[in-house]
């Protein structure tokens, strides 16, 4: 029997009422990912598998299937990937899950570049990637070919 925790929640938020902050390690994306991938290393090395959620800009929690993150390519990678980016080069998660909201226009489950280039090339991520859960059918469909 295999298990699977939808955990260390990866979030880097300043404010601190908003999205799924209140299961994150810490505002700060460089003590965010530490903590996670200790958490992410703890759990893997007794059989459990890891879900670093959530990828990415997840700060909301009002209408977070609609809010849509405006985020600039400094601020994304200083604030909202670095958690990500250390969990996957220290600890190697076996699965990361997307986020709900829309990143500049485009559903976070459906940004290949943010998994494949960046996750996957440049910092050598080789795990799984796996929705949150309220997808559409097109969605999906682009989540799929987006995360091959």
């Amino acid at each position: 029997m295999s298990t699977v925790s939808w955990a260390p929640a990866s979030i880097s938020s300043a404010i601190l009422w908003v999205g799924a902050t209140l299961k994150s390690c810490a505002e700060d994306p460089y003590l965010t990912g530490k903590l996670g991938a200790a958490v992410t290393r703890g759990m893997q090395s007794v059989g459990v598998a890891t879900a670093v959620k959530h990828f990415a800009v997840n700060s909301t929690e009002f209408s977070r299937l609609a809010s849509n993150g405006l985020v600039s390519s400094r601020a994304m990678r200083e604030i909202y990937l670095k958690a990500f980016e250390i969990v996957i080069k220290e600890a190697y998660p076996w699965s990361i899950m997307t986020s709900y909201n829309f990143v500049n226009g485009t559903k976070a489950a459906e940004l290949e570049p943010m998994m494949n280039e960046i996750a996957r090339g440049e910092w050598g991520y080789d795990g799984v990637f796996m929705t949150d859960w309220e997808m559409t059918p097109i969605s999906s469909r682009k989540f799929w070919r987006a995360a091959m």
